[in-house]
């Protein structure tokens, strides 16, 4: 086979086809790493805006303002507040994101082996993609339930009482 046609097709021509499968093996354990770091980088980034929702969906007055949400939950428990409840989410996003990523480059390679259209084909990546979801929805419904609920602590603190859960 000439390297032009490799080339066409995407493949680096300068590997041999022992390198290549080496570098296929690969492909699902860096898709794992990636996906657990992604994870990790989702929850601390997205915490505080996730706490911020949950407050203000369970106030009850009109005037609940993002910011002012906020400033409340500065004032009663400082900036930690804002991360409250991220412990189990930042628990399960990494190994829920390295199954997510693995779990659709695992499926994408399988489909892709038996699959009679193109490379590349959005089918086949859609299919790929809803396979992922069976072992995703057993890992991330649990710790979702005990993420809202230590959020939800956080109006136990800004009344005076103590938490019911510890956090962050």
């Amino acid at each position: 086979e000439t390297m032009g046609r490799r080339a066409s097709r995407g493949e680096d021509s300068s590997l041999s086809p022992d390198s290549r499968s080496t570098t296929a093996r690969h492909t699902t354990s860096d898709a794992l790493l990636a996906g657990g770091f992604g994870g990790a980088c989702l929850c601390v980034v997205g915490a505080p805006f996730d706490v911020v929702k949950v407050r203000q969906q369970q106030t009850r007055s009109d005037g609940a303002s993002p910011s002012r949400i906020v400033r409340s939950i500065l004032r009663a428990e400082g900036v930690v507040g804002l991360w409250r409840g991220v412990g189990p989410p930042l628990m399960v996003a990494v190994p829920q994101f390295a199954l997510v990523f693995g779990s659709h480059e695992a499926a994408r390679a399988l489909i892709s082996r038996h699959s009679t259209r193109p490379p590349g084909d959005g089918r086949d990546a859609a299919l790929a993609g809803a396979l992922v979801a069976v072992p995703t929805t057993f890992v991330y419904t649990p710790v979702d339930r005990v993420k809202l609920a230590m959020q939800s602590d956080g109006r136990r603190v800004a009344s005076g009482l103590p938490p019911l859960y510890s956090s962050a």
